[in-house]
């Protein structure tokens, strides 16, 4: 459970907490992992200023109080990594290309294009975790293909096993997609990329879609950013509702 303790309060309930945890008020930004002891399950860590510094932490918390942690929890760390590089290879098929390459560890992001005629895929990668080699053997690629040419493929070319799927509905960020898409490729439960909160929103979409006759209504967003999930939520809490009656 997150709990948020102020570092400037005087006499109240948070600074009782502090003084339990023997925290000084005016520090800087403290992230502590407790147990239902109230002792540290890691050493104690001040000046923690980044998403992916949080994310890491949260990830060795899990570990050492030996909890699974949810592959979409380490693909958003790798997502908040600023150590990423940008390569775009050819190949045959950028729908084959997207998911072989969307399945590696290390990538953040993939997108179906073109270079001249060729199609291509450009990808968004973490270098301190897979290399241009590993992403150039994964799709038979001997050299990269000059950036400045890409243009993206049209939208239902992208991610294409995802865009087929009830999937397209459901508000994620650009790894989750990248992930999704390379599982549904591969026959694999795709739904192990979404957070709990993800999985119940797709089994709410994939009733409604089962229950509707005239199409999906045009003001359903396809490929919803992940900070419109409250939106997007309660768009299609509102479908479902109106199917129950």
């Amino acid at each position: 459970m997150p709990v948020a303790i102020r570092n400037n309060t005087k006499g109240d309930r948070e600074a009782a907490i502090r003084e339990r945890f023997e925290e000084p008020a005016w520090n800087n930004p403290v992230l502590r992992f407790v147990d239902h002891r109230g002792r540290d399950i890691l050493p104690r860590k001040d000046r923690v200023w980044s998403r992916e510094e949080v994310t890491r932490r949260l990830i060795a918390a899990l570990e050492a109080a030996k909890a699974e942690v949810p592959p979409w929890l380490r693909l958003l760390a790798d997502e908040f990594s600023p150590k990423k590089s940008v390569i775009t290879l050819g190949m045959h098929c950028f729908w084959e290309g997207e998911a072989a390459l969307g399945a590696i560890g290390g990538v953040t992001k993939t997108t179906a294009g073109w270079s001249s005629s060729n199609e291509v895929v450009r990808v968004e990668y973490v270098e301190t975790v897979v290399d241009d080699a590993r992403l150039m053997r994964a799709v038979g690629a001997s050299e990269s293909v000059t950036d400045d040419k890409f243009r993206s493929a049209k939208l239902s070319d992208r991610k294409h096993a995802l865009m087929r799927s009830p999937y397209r509905f459901v508000p994620m960020t650009e790894g989750q997609r990248t992930r999704v898409n390379a599982a549904l490729h591969a026959g694999q439960n795709a739904s192990a990329w979404l957070s709990p909160r993800g999985v119940k929103l797709l089994r709410v979409i994939e009733s409604v879609l089962e229950r509707m006759r005239d199409g999906v209504p045009a003001d359903l967003p396809i490929l919803p950013s992940i900070s419109a999930f409250d939106t997007v939520e309660a768009r299609w809490q509102e479908e479902a509702d109106r199917s129950d009656r």
